[in-house]
């Protein structure tokens, strides 16, 4: 909860700070502006609260890393499963296609004998 405050305080300290520039020559005495410069340098100057928030997303992006890296081995072996059954699945298409070709040469040669002793 502490790092999505600090996070929306550091989004928004950008935009107040603009707004105080453009509001006119005075904007860097008035009391708004003085009231948010710990809010700046607090995004300028590394804290133990930022280090801490920056740790905590290093690791979750790590762990994300990890969690991809282990789908990403999941998957390509997966694939290298997929890629050797199609191979297999390829070299059973083309002996079955040579059996049926001998089949259909055996059949053609069958009905040319009988043809034959019919006539």
């Amino acid at each position: 909860a502490s790092s999505g405050v600090s996070k929306l305080m550091l989004d928004s300290a950008p935009m107040s700070g603009d707004s105080n520039k453009d509001s006119g020559s005075g904007g860097e005495c008035s009391p708004t502006h003085r009231t948010e410069d710990p809010v700046l340098m607090s995004s300028t100057i590394p804290t133990p609260q930022s280090n801490m928030f920056l740790r905590k997303r290093i690791r979750k992006i790590k762990q994300g890393m990890k969690r991809y890296n282990s789908q990403l081995s999941l998957m390509r072996r997966d694939l290298r499963n997929c890629k050797a059954k199609i191979a297999e699945q390829q070299k059973q298409i083309v002996e079955y296609a040579s059996r049926l070709d001998d089949h259909d040469k055996k059949n053609e040669e069958t009905s040319r004998k009988f043809s034959t002793l019919l006539q």
